[in-house]
């Protein structure tokens, strides 16, 4: 038998060191925390520090952006970091060190994703969350341009958004049908106030996502060994499209309109009121509203300062508005809290994306009407009577936040205005 390596520090056998190194590496970590460093002009970063493996007791600073600062809403940016800061973590603690080798970094990668596949396939397959995961990672190495890539990261992540909101996030893809599918592309649809050909963009990238995510759990199944082709139960053919020339921009009749508001006005519908009201009066877009502050608020300068769809956005406080404004008192409450929170109440907690969607569905079902026109038709609705009453595109442009006069009348197109109508030049009211 060989004898055992001795002598490398004060006579202590090799065995007995490389015990004594391995005990001290375990008790230290070598990484301080991640943290997500948020500079005011937008760039954003994961950082940590490592300590050199070479020079014991010097820390190298390491920092990671991923991409993420493309996302323009805060409180999107801000859950997006914090998961990769997680990862990061997660990934240091496992043992990791920013200073192995490709091929080791690679092998361990693929250690773990052996590991976490086995433990999935037990719960009965992948779920949204990882399946984003490995997604991202597959259109990522197919070479694909950054535009494309970011286009089907926000398809993904709304999809993602949808299922922590309705609580799927533990409902394996395979287990999901196109009737939970056509649910989140009608909400959304709405939300987002959607055009034909959006909807039908959004249908077709999903069909694809379903079907490289089934191809993507079958190649990981087969590669850790685990008999079994998972099988998805979705078919999104038979989902149908929506037609792409449709009454985008139209506004309620005077009959259905008047319905609408008495229904809305039934106790208990109190803040779906205010709802409709606010989008009358201010044409903001439902998911506008949905991450609208207090803080954006000001009540002397009469206007409220957010970041729309179309970019920064002022939308004027009219008297309408001011009466919501007022009746909620709003000004009552934290500068940090949602107009429209949980349950449709001012608050800190951000409210569902299909809280009112339900709501207005119940009122159209108790008056008797099957239109297929939402929340959002209010804004067109209000446009219409402004119209009506004889008020100027400029003047109209202001409160509809429409930049350029071209795409004002754009918008205008698919309106029907009775220039004889009886209302020209009266005051317009919700």
């Amino acid at each position: 038998m060989a004898a055992e390596k001795s002598g490398v520090k004060n006579g202590v056998p090799f065995g007995a060191f490389r015990q004594m190194c391995m005990a001290r590496r375990k008790a230290k970590p070598h990484y301080k925390t991640p943290t997500v460093i948020r500079n005011k002009d937008g760039d954003w970063y994961i950082q940590y520090y490592y300590e050199h493996p070479m020079r014991p007791g010097e820390w190298k600073p390491f920092k990671l952006r991923e991409g993420l600062n493309y996302i323009k809403d805060e409180s999107e940016k801000e859950t997006e970091f914090n998961y990769l800061r997680q990862d990061v973590e997660d990934w240091l603690k496992a043992g990791n060190s920013p200073f192995d080798t490709y091929d080791d970094v690679l092998a361990q990668i693929e250690a773990m994703e052996a590991e976490i596949a086995a433990d999935e396939l037990a719960k009965n397959g992948w779920k949204i969350e990882h399946a984003e995961r490995e997604f991202i990672k597959n259109i990522t190495y197919r070479g694909l341009t950054p535009n494309t890539i970011n286009t089907y990261k926000r398809y993904v992540r709304a999809f993602r958004t949808w299922c922590l909101e309705n609580e799927y996030q533990d409902v394996p893809l395979s287990k999901m049908t196109e009737f939970d599918l056509e649910e989140f592309l009608n909400e959304w649809a709405e939300v987002k106030n959607w055009q034909g050909r959006t909807f039908n963009n959004y249908l077709e990238f999903y069909g694809s996502f379903f079907d490289k995510c089934q191809g993507l759990e079958r190649r990981e199944n087969r590669r850790n060994g685990i008999e079994g082709a998972v099988v998805y139960l979705i078919d999104t053919k038979d989902i149908e499209l929506r037609i792409v020339t449709p009454e985008r921009n139209k506004p309620f009749n005077p009959e259905l309109f008047e319905l609408i508001k008495s229904a809305a006005k039934e106790p208990g519908r109190e803040m779906l009121y205010d709802y409709l009201e606010w989008i009358f009066y201010s044409h903001m877009r439902p998911d506008e509203i949905r991450h609208l502050k207090v803080e954006s608020i000001d009540t002397r300068a009469r206007q409220i300062r957010f970041v729309g769809k179309t970019g920064d956005r002022l939308v004027p406080i009219n008297n309408g508005l001011m009466g919501v404004i007022r009746r909620r008192g709003l000004i009552d409450h934290p500068q940090d809290s949602f107009v429209f929170g949980r349950m449709g109440k001012p608050g800190q907690q951000r409210m569902s994306v299909a809280y009112f969607l339900d709501q207005f569905a119940e009122v159209k079902r108790d008056i008797g009407s099957r239109t297929k026109l939402g929340p959002y038709n209010m804004k067109h609705t209000s446009v219409q009577r402004m119209k009506l009453a004889g008020l100027s595109d400029d003047e109209i442009m202001l409160q509809t936040g429409h930049k350029t006069l071209e795409a004002f009348r754009a918008y205008l197109a698919d309106f029907y205005i009775d220039n004889g109508d009886k209302m020209k030049g009266a005051t317009i009211e919700f």
